[in-house]
């Protein structure tokens, strides 16, 4: 009877003494997923609908004339570097204690910043279209490292990506080009009538 005691006894401590499943890096998961899905919803309306986003806009669109309107560009400023200083602790956070659970010594070289800017411009700085510039971006990347299996090199998602952002970024030249032009054309016109 004592031999069946310590055996049940010492087969509990090596229990206890066995890893627990790491449940804080899953709880830390679902509440960072839980906040990407809950957050682009109110910035939207903060930045579209209330006195805070639109002083945020024109001091983003040309400070000069903000202040001439009566906005403090200085405090509009730091307003919103403290709000994108939120995000980015939120995301750097949630980044390390439920995606990765380590610190890189090499920080820097993740590129995290760039493919930031990447999505953004994607997503037209939109925070509902940065949700899926954001999926398409990652899906990118994800394919990009399966294209080993039918021997392609994985630098083609790179030049797919960059390929994106110069037509993204050359619309808008050509959008003002076409302004311009039909500007000209429309004072050629007033001009010849009179």
């Amino acid at each position: 009877m004592l031999g069946m005691q310590d055996a049940t006894s010492a087969s509990k401590s090596h229990q206890s003494r066995e890893p627990k499943p790491r449940t804080r890096g899953r709880k830390v998961r679902v509440l960072c997923d839980s906040l990407n899905r809950r957050l682009p919803p109110p910035l939207t309306f903060i930045l579209n609908r209330t006195t805070l986003g639109y002083k945020l806009k024109a001091v983003g669109f040309n400070r000069h004339a903000a202040e001439y309107g009566g906005i403090n560009s200085n405090r509009e400023i730091m307003t919103a570097m403290s709000i994108s200083g939120a995000l980015a602790g939120m995301g750097g956070a949630c980044q390390l204690m439920g995606m990765g659970m380590r610190i890189s010594q090499f920080s820097s070289q993740e590129s995290f910043g760039f493919q930031g800017i990447t999505v953004a411009l994607i997503g037209s700085t939109n925070p509902i279209g940065c949700i899926f510039a954001g999926l398409f971006y990652g899906a990118m990347k994800y394919g990009g490292t399966k294209l080993s299996l039918v021997n392609a090199p994985s630098e083609i998602v790179d030049i797919i990506m960059g390929t994106i952002i110069f037509f993204i970024a050359i619309a808008h030249v050509f959008k003002r080009l076409l302004l311009s032009y039909a500007g000209n054309k429309k004072a050629k016109g007033e001009g010849g009538a009179k």
